[in-house]
């Protein structure tokens, strides 16, 4: 079971600019990516953060995508993406909430699940929130694996396993 949403295309269009403000600023700084990307993706960025604005407006919370510090914009990796949540997103169905050994062990990690790919004119984007797992439980020595086969494996927690949200 999941939660279906069907956001506005302003509400995709805001996240999506927020997820491009992200990636400007990690190339502009010349951060490299987390835990073994070996580039940076505009999809990674403008995906999570579509995610992360999703779960903030059907929970009623502020999100916060990229901070100001001193007059520069900074992307603020000490506090979980929504309030104490932390998010992430797939495309693929079932799919899988994706982990990693840094990841911080007391907060949730939300799945949302969705794309805007494959729309039709006229049709309103679709996600749904899938569920969430605490961080210690979602390390789980058995989802360790590098199922994408890039030399970066992960904890690749099953959609099936997660405790399902439903509203």
């Amino acid at each position: 079971m999941s939660y279906p949403l069907q956001p506005s295309w302003a509400l995709i269009s805001h996240a999506a600019h927020a997820g491009c403000m992200r990636y400007i600023i990690a190339a502009k700084n010349g951060w490299r990516e987390l835990d073994g990307e070996k580039e940076r993706k505009w999809d990674a960025h403008i995906n999570g953060a579509i995610a992360e604005s999703l779960l903030a407006w059907h929970f009623g919370e502020y999100w916060e995508p990229v901070r100001e510090r001193n007059g520069a914009h900074v992307i603020d990796r000490s506090r979980p993406d929504v309030g104490r949540r932390e998010v992430r997103s797939t495309a693929a169905r079932p799919g899988h909430l994706l982990m990693h050994r840094r990841d911080r062990d007391d907060v949730p990690f939300w799945l949302v699940r969705g794309s805007l790919d494959g729309l039709r004119p006229g049709q309103r984007p679709r996600y749904e929130i899938v569920g969430s797992i605490e961080g210690a439980k979602g390390k789980d020595e058995d989802y360790w694996d590098d199922k994408a086969g890039n030399g970066r494996p992960c904890f690749w927690i099953p959609a099936g396993v997660i405790d399902p949200y439903d509203g």
